[in-house]
């Protein structure tokens, strides 16, 4: 799970600054290999028309379910041609792990500068994974997602009353307090059983 975590969060960083070093190295040593992988992942990250395909498969109208299996067939089609960029780049020296998951035991070498806590809150499930040198351990987190959001509801609304020019001193000072308390809470709710 840490290391799916791991490779999200640099594909999707990359994708925002597009300054991952294993696809900058690409396109030093192969710039054909990064164009091509480029421009797949980039017509594959498009919404195709917010994803025509759900829409027309609720329609009965035959070209609107025709032009959704045209979408779906492109999709796969793209999706293959990504595959197959894939293995080709990997087959090159020096790229056999572009564009994977961190191996544990490369996950394990960056905890050596101390422990390393990745939080996973979802409706389903909430989770510290904590990396260290000697391993990696998942520490459930029980009622988590509900609690947080109104956790951030009730920061959101404070920190509006604490900075506003308007608020009487009153006001902010109880706004200071219910910041405090929602410090307090993430200490006894989330940092301290970490």
């Amino acid at each position: 799970a840490l290391g799916l975590l791991e490779a999200s969060r640099a594909i999707l960083l990359s994708q925002a600054i597009d300054t991952r070093s294993d696809l900058t190295e690409l396109r030093r040593q192969h710039p054909e290999l990064a164009a091509q992988f480029t421009e797949l992942r980039e017509q594959l990250d498009r919404t195709v028309d917010d994803f025509t395909y759900l829409s027309s498969s609720n329609s009965d109208d035959g070209a609107a379910t025709q032009s959704g299996n045209k979408t779906v067939r492109d999709r796969r089609r793209l999706a293959k041609d990504l595959t197959e960029v894939l293995q080709h780049i990997r087959a090159q020296n020096d790229f056999a792990s572009f564009g994977l998951a961190p191996t544990a035991v490369e996950l394990l070498a960056e905890a050596k500068s101390g422990p390393i806590v990745t939080f996973s809150i979802s409706q389903y499930r909430s989770d510290a994974l904590l990396l260290t040198e000697d391993g990696i351990i998942g520490l459930e987190l029980p009622g988590l997602f509900e609690a947080l959001l109104e956790q951030i509801v009730a920061f959101k609304e404070a920190q509006s009353v604490a900075t506003s020019a308007d608020a009487s001193l009153a006001s902010r000072r109880k706004a200071e307090a219910d910041i405090s308390g929602i410090l307090k809470w993430l200490w006894d709710n989330i940092a301290g059983p970490v």
